[in-house]
């Protein structure tokens, strides 16, 4: 019965939980621009707590009654509602009386044959549309596409935005190793100048912030002949195809 109450009550928290959760396993934040990012966290945070209240305020323990009641549901005649009763018409008369005690006998009988119920589980009359399985999904599809080590990389997104707002002119990038090495995505300004070892097919994210032309791109790891766009976009992206050079000045 607390699992039922659990289910009923906090299906709509752990299936926003799981709406949150996807994006950051498939590592959305690290291509989002600060706008999109700090908004989305902002929504997140108000439907988590909001559910999370929702369904604080409809959990109810199980009492002791409700159990005793749903077992005798589940036996013929309710013989344990029967046996609490007490005998109203015929109290005094011999033969009542008799008949009534076989009653109580029988029906103490069948209390002997109670089990334990299996808690129900089904809350399509509250999910009629089955919302709950299309997050499920949509986790499903981000740990098996994604990765959860991409989650690490919140903090450099944070701990990143206020440097960038203040001090002007900087850049942030990530490589992003093909799903399949299941190896984590790496921060390009945690590693120092020189040679990096980086599966072909991985994928390069760069933003540039400050003033357009104060940062430039120069790279031939991708090696791409047609829709380079300018050196000084704002945010990049373009897969490792190649042994190169990539170079921000």
């Amino acid at each position: 019965m607390i699992a039922e109450q659990l289910l009923r009550a906090f299906w709509p928290f752990w299936t926003v939980a799981c709406l949150c959760l996807a994006p950051l396993v498939f590592g959305w934040h690290e291509i989002a621009s600060i706008e999109i990012f700090w908004g989305s966290a902002i929504l997140s945070v108000l439907a988590l707590l909001t559910s999370l209240i929702w369904g604080a305020r409809r959990f109810e323990w199980p009492s002791r009654a409700q159990a005793i009641e749903k077992v005798d549901a589940q036996l013929s005649g309710r013989p344990i509602a029967a046996i609490a009763d007490s005998q109203v018409i015929g109290a005094g008369d011999a033969q009542s009386e008799a008949v009534w005690q076989a009653h109580m006998v029988r029906m103490q009988e069948r209390t002997k044959s109670a089990t334990s119920v299996k808690p129900n589980l089904k809350i399509s009359d509250r999910d009629p549309y089955g919302v709950r399985f299309i997050a499920m999904l949509f986790l499903a599809c981000a740990l098996f596409s994604g990765s959860v080590l991409r989650m690490a990389t919140i903090g450099d997104v944070v701990g990143n935005t206020g440097q960038t707002l203040a001090t002007g002119p900087v850049w942030e990038g990530w490589i992003t190793p093909p799903s399949y090495t299941g190896k984590p995505t790496l921060y390009l300004n945690d590693i120092p100048e020189g040679s990096v070892p980086v599966v072909e097919g991985a994928e390069i994210v760069l933003r540039l912030y400050g003033e357009v032309g104060a940062l430039t791109v120069n790279e031939t790891v991708s090696g791409r002949t047609e829709d380079l766009g300018a050196a000084s976009d704002a945010q990049q992206s373009f897969e490792v195809a190649q042994t190169g050079m990539l170079e921000i000045s």
